[in-house]
């Protein structure tokens, strides 16, 4: 993902953060694992018709770097989180304009719920896609209240 080069010196590690020089684009790069944010939008959108619940909402990359005007106006919903195994053409894709990953996957959502006697049942898994957009649908067995993690 880096181009270096003798007279610009390795790599240099602290507090899980890598810190090296890129001769591709003259930066200085600072790279670890960063936050992420789901949203979750409980909707009865297919009720009517199934009784079902619709689960929908994002997973997104929320590390300091996606909030640059490069990146805000790429991906207006914010940058998608992928699946480790995406990472490294994924950033490529993000940060240096190379093209996007065709076999890049977004992360597992697990949905679950939170009944009145304070027990979680999972109700299905989804995973999102490269905009980070999930859905799950599901028919509620009583009243709880919706979790989701990922």
């Amino acid at each position: 993902m880096y181009r270096a080069t003798r007279w610009g010196g390795n790599a240099v590690m602290g507090d899980s953060i890598m810190a090296t020089m890129d001769t591709y684009d003259q930066q200085v790069w600072a790279v670890g694992k960063g936050p992420s944010a789901t949203t979750v939008i409980a909707s009865p959108k297919v009720s009517a018709f199934t009784g079902s619940i619709l689960i929908e909402g994002y997973v997104t990359d929320t590390s300091p770097g996606t909030e640059e005007y490069a990146r805000t106006t790429r991906f207006p919903n914010g940058v998608p989180a992928v699946s480790d195994e995406s990472q490294s053409e994924w950033m490529l894709y993000v940060y240096k304009q190379f093209e996007c990953p065709t076999t890049a996957s977004g992360v597992e959502v697990v949905i679950e719920v939170l009944d009145s006697n304070n027990n979680y049942y999972e109700v299905g898994r989804t995973t999102s896609d490269l905009t980070g957009f999930y859905k799950l649908a599901f028919t509620p067995e009583s009243s709880r209240r919706i979790h989701s993690r990922s």
